[in-house]
């Protein structure tokens, strides 16, 4: 039995906690993977501090190096190949994944579609299990063809109350003839929070203007936001191809916002950079996520760079451009679709970006995609040697 002084001591520390060396904090935090040392850092002020410090950053860096999730060979088998192209893990994928509760595991998940079908698989590479989303009306059919009318966008997060992973599905209805354009949005938990029974979509708030579901669009997670932009098209819901506007031109490159904690839209998007000029019929704009920063790509055949503008700060509307780059870099072909094309994948701890673009894409052809490494400062591009590549899924941080 526990003495009364044992239980008090113990009693205190619970209460008052223990205040570790800071270089024992600091060994325990270079353990931790890098997808949970971002949040690590609204722990304290010291937490904040040793993990922000570039000597930290760059020795975490160099304990848990980035891997990239590819679909290769005929889409039969997922890859994590490490930035010299070395494939570290494989998982295969079966010809038929059926609906099913993915093991609870904390790591990451990613969303990809194989080459013959259009079914919605999730992945968790950790356990190595793959799971099909289950599909209703709102879903394309499964096998066939959509061309290039607007399909659902899926988007995975976190859900910041429960810790559930959960699936943002917003779809787009035509209207059936009419001018006038619906989006419905719809959320669907993987993991736990359903008591047995089979998942399915819940009805969930439709965003203030028509956002953008091209293929290859998903929402970026940005703090506690996922983030898009308005369709270019239709951003007001209606389908009008008269002239724009100064007020459509600043909505074309806004941003709207999920607000992951409330489970709903920010009622106003938030102002994108006012040097675009989203009037010239060329101008293409993609939302990527880099150093945990919200990223416009900004891309104009008419414009020989791309622009990468980084949202210093988000909810105030900053924006800086940290980084332009040569168009034949990035988007090496004038007819390629900036949306689903080209992929910026991470910005590493040198300042280098790593980036991936789709060579082939003429149906039916099959897709290949390669990647590069670009250095900033040389103005450079490397390739990662890769082979047979399909598809990305995504940046895999150990």
């Amino acid at each position: 039995m526990e003495s009364a002084s044992k239980r008090s001591k113990i009693s205190a520390a619970e209460t008052t906690g223990v205040a570790l060396p800071p270089d024992v904090v600091e060994e325990i935090l270079m353990r931790v993977p890098a997808r949970s040392l971002y949040c690590l850092r609204e722990v304290c002020r010291s937490w904040r501090s040793i993990v922000s410090d570039p000597s930290f950053v760059k020795a975490h860096a160099a304990l848990h190096p980035p891997f990239i999730l590819t679909l290769d060979g005929a889409g039969d088998h997922i890859e994590m190949v490490d930035l010299s192209g070395n494939v570290v893990k494989q998982i295969d994928v079966p010809a038929a994944v059926e609906e099913g509760m993915l093991p609870a595991q904390p790591g990451p998940l990613y969303l990809f579609r194989t080459i013959n079908c259009n079914r919605v698989r999730v992945v968790d590479p950790d356990a190595g299990a793959i799971s099909a989303l289950p599909v209703d009306d709102l879903d394309p059919p499964v096998g066939q063809w959509m061309g290039h009318w607007p399909q659902p966008c899926y988007t995975l997060f976190r859900d910041f109350s429960t810790g559930h992973r959960k699936v943002l599905r917003i779809a787009t209805l035509d209207g059936h003839g009419r001018r006038r354009f619906e989006q419905l949005c719809h959320v669907l938990t993987l993991d736990g929070g359903n008591d047995g029974k089979q998942r399915r979509w819940r009805p969930a708030p439709s965003p203030p203007v028509c956002i953008t579901t091209d293929t290859g669009v998903a929402g970026v997670i940005v703090q506690c936001f996922v983030c898009f932009l308005p369709d270019k098209i239709f951003p007001n819901f209606v389908a009008d191809h008269r002239p724009r506007d100064a007020r459509t031109a600043d909505l074309l490159k806004s941003v709207a916002l999920f607000d992951l904690k409330t489970k709903d839209w920010r009622p106003a998007t938030i102002r994108g950079p006012s040097a675009i000029d989203t009037g010239t019929g060329k101008c293409r704009l993609k939302l990527v996520k880099l150093s945990n920063m919200l990223v416009m790509m900004h891309c104009d055949s008419k414009r020989p760079i791309v622009d990468l503008w980084f949202a210093v700060d988000l909810e105030a509307g900053l924006w800086v451009n940290k980084h332009s780059v040569m168009r034949e870099l990035l988007v090496p072909y004038n007819n390629m679709c900036l949306y689903g094309n080209t992929k910026l994948l991470m910005e590493l701890v040198d300042g280098r970006i790593v980036f991936s673009y789709l060579v082939t894409w003429n149906w039916p052809e099959e897709p290949h995609w390669i990647t590069k490494i670009y250095d900033p400062s040389t103005k450079i591009c490397m390739d990662v040697p890769q082979c047979g590549v399909r598809g990305i899924l995504g940046v895999y941080h150990a």
